[in-house]
């Protein structure tokens, strides 16, 4: 059976965008790049940047400025 992680708050697990808007996101050398919002998980969003690319990013890592 496959693990679920809850958060250890609600607030913390909630989008700080929704589906389908632009949003950006903290990459791992400290810089913020454009992407849009596809889809929304438990804690994370799918985010599709302009590329093509498509990952999985913690919520932590979105913002939407």
């Amino acid at each position: 059976a496959e693990q679920v992680v809850q958060a250890a708050s609600n607030v913390a697990s909630l989008p700080p965008v929704a589906v389908g808007e632009n949003c950006y996101v903290l990459w791992g050398d400290n810089q913020k790049y454009v992407g849009q919002v596809k889809e929304a998980g438990d804690g994370q969003c799918l985010i599709i940047f302009p590329d093509g690319n498509e990952y999985w990013i913690a919520n932590d890592r979105i913002t939407n400025e």
